[in-house]
């Protein structure tokens, strides 16, 4: 019998948070880097922006995965099981938004390999599409982050009140 056990709904709700923290630093990042502007000395901002994007994307797709696991245990036990599909509706599109980051990411270092390519895309455009690609991708965490409250605390997602608690549900302590 294992001493520390998680059901498996606990699992989406705890891994949230890395992409949360991890993509809103990256729209603070690169905040900063459009600020700054292309001086050497803020190189780093860069690097940390594609840091902070990589590292975020992995989590998300992380939680994406915990998040279909604990969908499948707590819908049977939803009022409204379209808020459920609604919080995945959102947080595909962050999904989304996060790969269209990636690939801008990515030609920035296909453009000067990729004919033409350079001359439609200046380094201070591509600053400023990641810094729309990021203010998205931070709206969507938003949302989906209202939306799974909201099916915590109006629907009780997740809930297992133990056998030993006198507190009426939604009462003061």
């Amino acid at each position: 019998m294992p001493i520390f056990t998680i059901r498996s709904e606990l699992w989406h709700p705890m891994a949230a948070h890395f992409p949360i923290a991890l993509l809103t630093m990256m729209l603070g990042v690169k905040c900063l880097g459009v600020l700054c502007g292309d001086r050497a000395q803020f190189h780093f901002l860069g690097i940390l922006y594609r840091f902070f994007l990589y590292c975020g994307a992995g989590s998300l797709g992380a939680t994406l995965c915990l998040g279909d696991i604990s969908g499948d245990v707590v819908k049977k036990s939803l009022c409204d099981v379209a808020a459920l599909y609604r919080h995945e509706d959102l947080a595909y599109r962050v999904l989304w938004f996060v790969l269209v980051a990636l690939a801008v990411d990515f030609s920035r270092h296909l453009k000067n390999q990729i004919p033409g390519l350079a001359l439609v895309l200046s380094r201070r455009s591509l600053q400023w599409i990641e810094m729309g690609l990021s203010v998205c991708i931070f709206w969507f965490l938003l949302k989906t982050g209202y939306s799974g409250s909201r099916l915590v605390y109006e629907q009780g997602a997740g809930v297992v009140r133990s056998a030993g608690c006198k507190t009426p549900v939604g009462g003061a302590r």
